[in-house]
């Protein structure tokens, strides 16, 4: 029989090793990836380009790329758009960062001043205006 405190010791690290294997499996069968529920259409382009004009530019830019009027003042500068495009963030994460804000920067949380449609609006606005073509070297 193991002393007390190793008992207790294989308990909690087999216990979290199981729990993180089912926890992740788990939320991985419950939740799957969040995917944006609006069309990619002229109609949610436009409407996502007015809240970008409005909310959006004055830090990212008219272009995407960090170098909007207010960007000199941040620290650290605005995201370039394009490169986290580029990146390959799915729609869930870029989601979550215009609806709760990037951590350790001046990026706001927009979850209480627009409605999910709408973040999801500027979203498409976002992919269709600075998605970057990838250049394959011949």
């Amino acid at each position: 029989m193991l002393p007390p405190i190793r008992l207790l010791l294989v308990l909690v690290l087999g216990g979290a090793l199981v729990g993180g294997v089912v926890g992740t499996s788990g939320c991985e069968t419950l939740n799957p990836p969040l995917r944006n529920p609006i069309p990619l259409t002229r109609a949610s382009i436009d409407r996502g380009s007015a809240i970008y004009a409005e909310r959006c530019a004055v830090c990212h830019g008219e272009s995407g790329r960090g170098d909007g009027p207010a960007a000199p003042g941040l620290n650290p500068r605005p995201a370039d758009l394009r490169v986290h495009l580029a990146a390959g963030h799915s729609d869930a994460q870029l989601f979550d960062w215009i609806s709760n804000g990037y951590p350790d920067s001046a990026m706001p949380a927009f979850r209480s001043d627009l409605r999910d449609e709408d973040r999801w609006n500027v979203l498409n606005y976002i992919r269709s205006a600075f998605t970057v073509a990838v250049q394959v070297p011949s």
